[in-house]
């Protein structure tokens, strides 16, 4: 092997560097990266991110976006229909009986 063939497979995997991440938690962890930068401090994580968190503390409201055109178009504003509804009085079973069942659904098809 030649030395401008070592030398160029040398270079193909690039250096790792430490880094330390501070997240928005307190906690700090130590990672192996290609970047130069020695510290980072992050303002958006998985424990304040509202896509992650299990609450509903943190949500989005999205009036203006694609959420909001999808219900325009399909007439959905609210899940009150579905979600608010105790069960009994007006609930899931009423729904199913103002729609009735499917058209075409009970029959099977024979070979």
């Amino acid at each position: 092997m030649s030395a401008a063939a070592s030398a160029a497979k040398r270079t193909i995997v690039p250096a790792l560097n430490r880094m330390t991440v501070e997240l928005t938690n307190g906690a700090v962890i130590t990672l192996r990266t290609v970047s130069p930068r020695p510290y980072l401090k992050v303002t958006r994580d998985s424990y304040n991110n509202p896509l992650w968190s299990a609450s509903g503390i943190d949500t989005v409201d999205d009036d203006s976006g694609r959420l909001a055109r999808f219900n325009e178009k399909f007439g959905m504003a609210s899940n009150d229909a579905w979600g608010a509804q105790e069960e009994g009085a007006g609930g899931f079973a009423s729904l199913v009986a103002d729609f009735g069942a499917p058209s075409g659904a009970a029959k099977k098809k024979s070979k």
